[in-house]
């Protein structure tokens, strides 16, 4: 079971992240900062989703596994594919799994604590 602590931690580790590439993208400094953030944010998300389907057995992150190796496939073959796509992928990536990581946070703090609370 995935406890309330762990999600709570991740939420607020991510927001922290999307909100200082927020700023660096209002800012105009995209390319050197809001690269290390996105990267930071990638990093974060893709030990979070391995934390969370080895640790927790939650098979829902599985998918993102795939696709955080795919986007590392993705920059050892960026020359040839080109260093567009490859943001543009993380962006995406990135955001949909904080997409989720909100949800997911908000159906554990539904969850009822106890047998005595339901």
């Amino acid at each position: 079971m995935i406890s309330e602590n762990r999600m709570k931690i991740d939420l607020i580790g991510q927001s922290a992240i999307v909100a200082g590439f927020s700023i660096i993208a209002l800012t105009g400094l995209l390319w050197p900062w809001g690269l290390l953030a996105l990267g930071l944010l990638a990093l974060w998300q893709a030990g979070s989703a391995f934390q969370l389907v080895v640790g927790c057995h939650y098979q829902g992150r599985q998918p993102y596994l795939y696709l955080f190796g795919l986007l590392a496939l993705g920059t050892a073959l960026s020359p040839w594919l080109g260093w567009a796509w490859l943001g543009l992928g993380a962006a995406a990536t990135a955001l949909a799994y904080f997409w989720n990581t909100i949800r997911d946070t908000c159906v554990v703090m539904r969850r009822p604590r106890s047998f005595w609370d339901i």
